[in-house]
């Protein structure tokens, strides 16, 4: 029988019985397996007695992260577990939280706030919330979770949300209806949307009851392209999947200049761009990937038919690899050293210049050279880091930086140009 939520309100806390907060690390952090890093009080079947809901470390541990950053400072990283415990203490029900965000290790940073917000978004009887995963500096992507008889349900995934929470209250907008508020890259403002409970599942419509039986398009895409987990461009995630021409796909949602498709029961965002109605279409062309140079300094684009470049400025002497082409432009791979920034990324041919290697300023250290810091002291490099040529010096040195901050000195000898080559082992 469906039960009546009177009043749910919890406020989770991490790592401590009497604080809203994280607790702060000793100066040498440990984190034992099982450890409890947030807990709600919650009467999730309105019996009157409050059962508890924690989030806990399986296996994982607390890191710092010293450069500025979405994880700068300390932060959790590994695997996590939802569960729901009685009163007396009996183990209720669990549910792995990983799987549910694509299988990575999950990040909570001490800096961020975790308090369980419920609500009963789908007007079941039972208590629902949101957890959150950083997803970009506009927003986390959260995924729904309900506390039900049979167990600890997902009722919705891959909402991408403008909020740095990771619990965040959705306001409600009808009895089975909430409001979503995202940031629109394209258009430069924040925009709400509209999610509806449709049978097993929330639906994004213009009103509640609205919209709930439209059958899905179905299209196809002009070639290989990655399918992401929100409408935004330059994830530091990698892609959920990847779309291929050929095979329908159900277009069932569009935002920001995306399209959420689905198939086989994956679905995901893909630019629109790609979508055509054409099933034999195959106007991009995966190629074997080859490296070009940046001649003059040049912004790349999501896609060949976007208007203003949504990338960043490429400087002259960076190498890129082409692995996809389209008429006059060229879809590259570049290596960026601050974090991934996920998405095809796509420039004209005529803004680039063949490959030289006397003018590229980005490869590989030979093995078995060293670093020298500015303070003198001598470091190896792993072979596998690419490197970027900050200065030429006039001691037969160049000035260098790669992954982490790490700058220094080395020898010209010692730099390979092409930051693509494979390890020396398999050349």
């Amino acid at each position: 029988m469906k039960k009546t939520l009177i009043a749910v309100c919890a406020t989770a806390f991490l790592l401590s019985a009497c604080e809203n907060t994280l607790k702060a690390p000793t100066e040498e952090p440990t984190v034992e397996t099982g450890d409890i890093i947030a807990e709600a009080d919650i009467d999730y079947d309105v019996n009157g007695d409050e059962e508890k809901l924690y989030v806990r470390m399986v296996t994982g541990e607390l890191k710092e992260e010293k450069d500025p950053g979405p994880f700068y400072g300390t932060y959790w990283e590994g695997d996590f577990q939802l569960e729901l415990v009685s009163k007396d203490g009996a183990l209720l029900h669990t549910l792995d939280l990983n799987p549910t965000f694509g299988g990575e290790s999950l990040i909570f940073t001490h800096n961020r706030e975790l308090n369980i917000a419920f609500d009963d978004y789908n007007n079941d009887g039972y208590p629902d919330f949101s957890i959150g995963q950083y997803f970009s500096s506009n927003g986390f992507m959260y995924n729904l979770f309900s506390l039900t008889p049979n167990g600890i349900a997902v009722i919705h995934q891959d909402l991408f949300t403008a909020d740095s929470s990771y619990s965040v209250l959705y306001p409600k907008a009808g009895n089975t209806s909430f409001k979503n508020r995202y940031y629109d890259m394209e258009n430069g403002e924040y925009v709400e949307t509209l999610f509806t409970w449709q049978g097993d599942r929330f639906v994004r419509t213009e009103c509640e009851g609205c919209n709930m039986d439209s059958p899905p398009e179905v299209y196809y895409v002009k070639g290989e392209v990655g399918v992401f987990a929100a409408p935004e461009y330059g994830s530091v995630l990698p892609p959920d999947f990847v779309a291929k021409p050929g095979e329908p796909y159900a277009v069932v949602e569009s935002a920001n200049g995306f399209l959420r498709i689905k198939s086989e029961g994956r679905e995901g965002w893909i630019d629109e761009w790609y979508v055509t109605p054409e099933p034999n279409e195959r106007s991009v062309v995966p190629v074997d990937p080859y490296v070009m140079l940046v001649g003059t300094p040049v912004a790349y684009r999501r896609h060949p038919g976007e208007k203003e470049p949504s990338g960043f400025e490429l400087q002259a002497g960076k190498v890129v690899q082409v692995y996809k082409e389209y008429q006059d432009w060229v879809c590259i791979r570049i290596i960026t050293y601050d974090q991934p920034y996920e998405g095809d990324k796509w420039v004209r041919t005529t803004e680039l210049v063949a490959w030289d290697p006397a003018k590229a300023k980005e490869g590989k250290v030979r093995p078995g050279a060293v670093v020298r810091r500015e303070s003198g002291e001598e470091e190896a490099l792993p072979i596998a880091n690419p490197v970027y040529i900050q200065e030429e010096m006039n001691d037969d040195r160049y000035r260098i930086g790669s992954a982490g901050g790490l700058t220094g000195f080395i020898d010209k000898k010692d730099f390979i140009p092409n930051p693509f080559l494979p390890p020396a082992s398999e050349r």
